[in-house]
């Protein structure tokens, strides 16, 4: 049998279609995560080469600088969280931390900020009192 290339075209093409389709939440992915790379280190690559060619950079050249740079240093910052966006089993892990801690946090009882000294915690203290004071007058006749 003998294929014309015509119909190896169309093959070709359908094996094309087919790869992008399977792939295609892995290309966006990917493009997601250079399109960030390319927001926030360019400014500051474009800034610093056009500084570097001027003599005598000014006050807001350096603050361009300066600026764009934080830019560039944040990216770290923020990639975990596209990865973390993209990636489900990421993404439903740190949905169940969140809502632990929210539950935990709803569940707490509430504890009274006023405390009362009865007669019973107040003889309880007694030795450690005694103890501490014990110690200050061990200290005061070393000296």
């Amino acid at each position: 049998m003998v294929i014309s290339r015509q119909d190896g075209q169309s093959y070709s093409r359908r094996v094309l279609s087919t790869s992008i389709a399977k792939n295609r939440k892995a290309i966006i992915q990917t493009a997601v995560i250079i399109g960030f790379f390319v927001v926030f280190q360019m400014p500051f690559v474009l800034a610093f080469l056009i500084i570097r060619l001027d003599l005598h950079p000014s006050n807001s050249d350096i603050l361009a600088i300066q600026v764009t740079r934080f830019l560039a240093f944040s990216y770290p910052g923020i990639n975990p969280l596209v990865y973390a966006y993209y990636t489900a089993d990421i993404r439903n892990e740190i949905v169940k931390i969140l809502r632990r801690i929210l539950m935990a946090s709803q569940q707490q009882p509430r504890v009274s900020k006023s405390y009362t000294m009865t007669p019973t915690t107040t003889l309880q203290m007694l030795p450690m009192i005694d103890h501490v004071h014990h110690d200050d007058t061990m200290s005061n006749k070393i000296q």
